[in-house]
């Protein structure tokens, strides 16, 4: 069992840590250049001490940790987890506890969601709930079953 289990860690780094199964709860660290459009980056000893997130496999929904503003899964984007080294040292150093970075290009989800932008040490909610239980993207999801019940319908014509 994960270390970040309830908002209990092991270990000498304090985050991420699990709220709720395969829901993580991170400051925000800060942008870097280091990291692509769609990456969320977390230092890698964190993510294997406090997460059962597996790097370049998993993806999250990110939010900001407040009053919730639901939305349709289909229009959240979800981010690719990455785990930060020396290999990407201006990332790694915004993750020095475990901190959540994002690219330096905000995402245009993020922009949807009015959250022009996290403030650093602001709480982000990373969850991978999704991802582990459907195992894709929920917008190609969504994309797949309309074309599947869509497309073996015959489509109306008027007389």
């Amino acid at each position: 069992m994960p270390g970040g289990r309830f908002g209990v860690h092991r270990g000498d780094l304090p985050f991420p840590f699990e709220t709720l199964r395969h829901r993580y709860v991170a400051p925000f660290g800060g942008r870097s250049k280091e990291l692509s459009e769609g990456e969320v980056g977390i230092n890698a000893r964190a993510l294997a001490q406090n997460t059962e997130l597996v790097p370049r496999h998993d993806k999250v929904l990110i939010s900001i940790l407040g009053p919730a503003r639901p939305r349709p899964l289909y229009m959240q984007t979800p981010f690719e987890v990455v785990a930060l080294d020396e290999r990407r040292l201006d990332a790694l150093m915004r993750s020095t506890q475990g901190e959540a970075v994002l690219p330096e290009t905000p995402s245009g989800d993020i922009l949807r969601q009015s959250l022009l932008e996290p403030a650093r040490g602001e709480r982000l909610v990373l969850n991978g709930v999704a991802s582990r239980v459907l195992g894709e993207d929920p917008r190609a999801l969504l994309a797949r079953v309309l074309r599947d019940r869509l497309g073996g319908r015959p489509r109306r014509t008027e007389s």
